[in-house]
């Protein structure tokens, strides 16, 4: 059995590199966590995290070391996303604060056409049930006329 050291340092540097996108990635959730503040998502997003770290170091080991995991991979992981966390964190997440922002801004911009518009149709229209009602039998009808228009 011959070990191929510069096989191996590829493999530890395609690990480290992963590890460091693994980081920019978390720091993306934490974004996304902070400027959400609903902490049902925080479960969510730490599951969608965990998932991805595990496919990844699942590809490398199979797709690299030929469905072999080494001690040293995930430990290149785990080194990637520290030397990321401790170095370029601090500095990319107040900027990934900062676009989630005018992202949400940008949408409550273009939602706000639809939310006034059913503002005035609860005002017009009374009760929210009567509303609903009246919402899904317009729908119900509307499917009912294409529907027959198509036969």
């Amino acid at each position: 059995m011959q070990v191929d050291a510069a096989a191996q340092g590829q493999v530890f540097l395609l690990s480290f590199l992963l590890g460091g996108i693994l980081g920019l990635f978390y720091d993306l959730l934490r974004a996304i966590r902070r400027s959400s503040g609903r902490r049902g998502l925080s479960f969510l997003l730490d599951l969608l995290f965990w998932v991805t770290v595990s496919v990844l170091l699942f590809w490398v080991a199979l797709f690299r070391e030929s469905g072999e995991v080494r001690l040293y991979i995930p430990a290149a992981f785990l080194a990637g996303g520290t030397l990321y966390l401790v170095t370029l964190s601090p500095f990319v997440l107040p900027g990934l604060l900062q676009i989630l922002e005018w992202l949400a801004k940008i949408g409550r911009w273009l939602a706000s056409p639809a939310v006034r518009a059913v503002k005035t149709a609860k005002k017009v229209c009374g009760t929210s049930e009567v509303f609903s009602m009246k919402i899904f039998y317009n729908i119900f009808i509307i499917y009912l006329h294409f529907a027959f228009l198509s036969m």
